[in-house]
C-alpha cells in the first residue's frame, strides 16, 4: 500500500498500562485505544500487535490464544479473551477476510460503557454510520481506521466497544453503500460512495469496480472499461479483479460486438479467480452462442458448485439436461427452481417462466417415476401449478391429463384432455387419449368418435386403427372390429397379440383363436 496514503504503525502493543487510574480512567483508556498519530495521514492503528488488514488469524491466536465458542449465528466472528493488561476490556471479537484470513476488523468490548461524545471528539471525522443486527449502531472514522459500537442508554449514547478497521473493510462498506445507491438510481451519490471506497483503500480493486459499474449504468462503456482496467492493476483481492475482468468481457460481448475479446476476458477472469461464479456463468453463456452446449454446461456446473444459489446458472444447466433428455439429472434442478419461483418477484420470475419451471418439474418427475411404486401425486401437483399460472398452454393440460390417466383418475383425465383439445383441436395425442379415457369411463360411442377424429388427423397410423377396433369391440360390433383389426395389421401394426388377449374389450367378441388369426393376416 503506498506510503503516501497509508501509514502503518509499528506492530507493538497499543496498551502499556492497566486502565485503573481513578475516576478519570475513561480519558486515559481512550488515549490508549486511539493511536496518537496526527490526522493528516491515514492510519491503521494496532491493538496489542494486531493490525487489521495485515495480521493473520494464526498470528492473532498466537497473541490472544484460542477463540472462545462462537455465538449462535456468528460463525464468522471469533471471540477471544481480552489480554491480561487490558483490564477494562471484557472480550475481543475478530472477523477475518475469507480469502486471506487476515483481520478485517477487531472489536474491543468494554466492561463499562463510555460516553459516545467523548470518543467522537478523540476520533475526529466520522465517515460512516450504520445499524447493527443486535439493535446497536456503529460508526467509523477516516483517516483513522477506527470506530465504535454504541447504544442509547439512560444517560445518552454509550459506546460499548471500540473498533479497529482494516482499510479494505472500510472500502467494502462504502462499496455496499454504492450498491444501494446504484440500485435506487441515485447516481451522483453512488459515484461519491465509489470514490470514498477508492480513497479508503487504493489497493482494493472493489472500489475501482464500483467506478466501472457507475459508468456502465450511465452507458459510458469506454469509461467503464477504463475503470475496470484500473481495477486489474489494483493490489487485491483476486476475486474483485476477476469481477472486473468479467465485466470487461461482458461489455465486449454485448456492447462492442467482439465475442473473441469477450472470450479472452472471461478466460482471464477464471485464471484470476476460479472461485468467482459469474465468470463461469458468462463463459458458459458465451459458449452457448458459439454452439458449444457441452462446454457451456460444464461452466454452468462450475458456477453452481461455487454458488448453489446462482439461479441463472441453474436455469441454463437444467434446460441443457432437459434438452438432452437427461430427465433424472434435470429433476433436482427443476425441483429447486420451481420452489424458488414461488417466492421470486415478478421481475425475477415472470409468469411464463414460473409456468415453464413447474411444467418441466412435473415432466421430469413423470419420466423418472418408479415403476414399481409410482407416485403420480407430485407430477400432478406440478402440472396443476403450471396450468393455474398459464391456462392457455395446451401442452400443460395434455401432460396433466396423461398423469391423471396413468394414475387411473379417469374423470380428471377427461377434463384435462378436454381443455387440451379445446385449445388445440388438432392435437393427436390429446384426442386419442381422450378416447381411451372415455372408453374407461364406459362411454364407447363417444370414445369411437374421438378415435376416428385422431385417425383423420394422422391417416394410416395403425395404432389409431386399432383404437377404433377396440371401440367397436366395446360396443360388441364384431364385424367392424374385425375389419379395423385387419386394416391395422395391413398398415403395419406390430403391437403383438398377447396384449390384445388381455384387453378387457376384444375378448368380448373374439376368442383367442380368432384374434390370433386376425393378427396374422397380411392381406
Amino acid at each position: 500500500m503506498p506510503n503516501t496514503m497509508i501509514i502503518t504503525p509499528a506492530r507493538k502493543p497499543a496498551f502499556k498500562m492497566k486502565f485503573n487510574h481513578g475516576p478519570f480512567f475513561g480519558g486515559i483508556f481512550i488515549s490508549l485505544l486511539v493511536a496518537a498519530f496526527p490526522l493528516q495521514a491515514a492510519e491503521v492503528p494496532s491493538f496489542f500487535g494486531i493490525t487489521p488488514g495485515s495480521t493473520t488469524r494464526a498470528e492473532v491466536e498466537l497473541l490472544l490464544g484460542e477463540p472462545m465458542p462462537s455465538p449462535a449465528g456468528k460463525v464468522q466472528v471469533f471471540e477471544y479473551q481480552a489480554p491480561a493488561d487490558a483490564v477494562d476490556a471484557a472480550k475481543v471479537a475478530v472477523s477475518y477476510f475469507q480469502d486471506t484470513q487476515e483481520v478485517s476488523r477487531l472489536d474491543v468490548f468494554l466492561k463499562t460503557p463510555l460516553a459516545a461524545e467523548s470518543l467522537r471528539a478523540e476520533f475526529g471525522r466520522r465517515s460512516l454510520v450504520q445499524d447493527r443486527e443486535d439493535g446497536h449502531k456503529e460508526e467509523f472514522y477516516y483517516p483513522r481506521y477506527q470506530g465504535f459500537i454504541f447504544r442509547a442508554g439512560e444517560t445518552g449514547e454509550e459506546a460499548v466497544a471500540i473498533v479497529f478497521l482494516s482499510p479494505r473493510l472500510l472500502s467494502d462498506l462504502f462499496v455496499n453503500r454504492f450498491n444501494v445507491c446504484l440500485g435506487k438510481k441515485e447516481f451522483e451519490q453512488a459515484r461519491l460512495e465509489a470514490e470514498k471506497a477508492r480513497l479508503a483503500d487504493p489497493d482494493n480493486a472493489e472500489g475501482f469496480v464500483a467506478q466501472g459499474r457507475y459508468f456502465y449504468a450511465l452507458k459510458d462503456y469506454d469509461q467503464s472499461l477504463a475503470w475496470f482496467g484500473k481495477a486489474l492493476s489494483a493490489g487485491y483481492p483476486a476475486v474483485s479483479k476477476s469481477k472486473a475482468q468479467t465485466w470487461v468481457g461482458f461489455i465486449h460481448r454485448h456492447h462492442k460486438n467482439s465475442p473473441e475479446a469477450a472470450l479472452k476476458a472471461f478466460q482471464a477472469a477464471i485464471v484470476l479467480s476460479s472461485s468467482y461464479a459469474p465468470a463461469h456463468y458468462q463463459m458458459g453463456d458465451l459458449l452457448l452462442d458459439k454452439k458449444d452446449p457441452d462446454g457451456a454446461a460444464a461452466e454452468f456446473s462450475k458456477a453452481l458448485e461455487i454458488d448453489p444459489k446462482y439461479t441463472q446458472a441453474r436455469l441454463k444447466l437444467a434446460d441443457y439436461l432437459y434438452d438432452k433428455k437427461q430427465f433424472a439429472k434435470a429433476l433436482e434442478h427443476y425441483e429447486t427452481l420451481s420452489l424458488w419461483s414461488e417466492n421470486a418477484t415478478p421481475s425475477e420470475a415472470p409468469d411464463n417462466l414460473k409456468a415453464r419451471l413447474h411444467f418441466r418439474h412435473g415432466y421430469c418427475l413423470m419420466e423418472s417415476i418408479n415403476e414399481l411404486a409410482p407416485d403420480y401425486g407430485k407430477p400432478i401437483a406440478a402440472f396443476e401449478r403450471a396450468v393455474k399460472i398459464d391456462p392457455r398452454a395446451d401442452i400443460f393440460y395434455e401432460n396433466l391429463g396423461y398423469a391423471y390417466e396413468q394414475k387411473g383418475d379417469w374423470a380428471n383425465a377427461e377434463q384435462a384432455y378436454l381443455k387440451s383439445t379445446g385449445l388445440k383441436p388438432d392435437s393427436v395425442f390429446s384426442t386419442r387419449h381422450l378416447g381411451i379415457v372415455l372408453l374407461e369411463l364406459g362411454r364407447p360411442q363417444e370414445a369411437l368418435a374421438r378415435a376416428e377424429k385422431a385417425l383423420s388427423l394422422v391417416p394410416g397410423k395403425p395404432e389409431l386403427m386399432m383404437d377404433i377396433a377396440r371401440c367397436h369391440a366395446a360396443l360388441k360390433k364384431k364385424g367392424p372390429a374385425r375389419d379395423w383389426i385387419r386394416r391395422a395389421v395391413q398398415a403395419g401394426y406390430s403391437g403383438g397379440g398377447d396384449g390384445l388377449l388381455l384387453d378387457p374389450y376384444f375378448p368380448l367378441v373374439f376368442d383367442e383363436k380368432e384374434l390370433r388369426k386376425l393378427l396374422e393376416r397380411k392381406s
